[in-house]
């Protein structure tokens, strides 16, 4: 389970696994793992914090455009 906060909206949103998905988790996570390796071959770690930065502006900027 974990929490996700909204304290700009005053909500949150608790999330439960079911029994399924937690069997397959550490699966899954290691399978994401890899593909963020592969993803991100190559890429200094200076690269990988000006990707990042981007992409969180980017998302920033999307969420404004729906006002969330």
């Amino acid at each position: 389970m974990f929490s996700i906060d909204r304290p700009d909206r005053r909500r949150r949103a608790l999330v439960h696994l079911t029994d399924k998905v937690r069997t397959i988790r550490s699966d899954v996570q290691a399978l994401r793992s890899g593909i963020d390796t592969q993803a991100l071959a190559g890429f200094t770690s200076d690269e990988h914090d000006q990707l990042a930065g981007l992409l969180s502006r980017l998302v920033n900027n999307l969420h404004s455009l729906i006002g969330d």
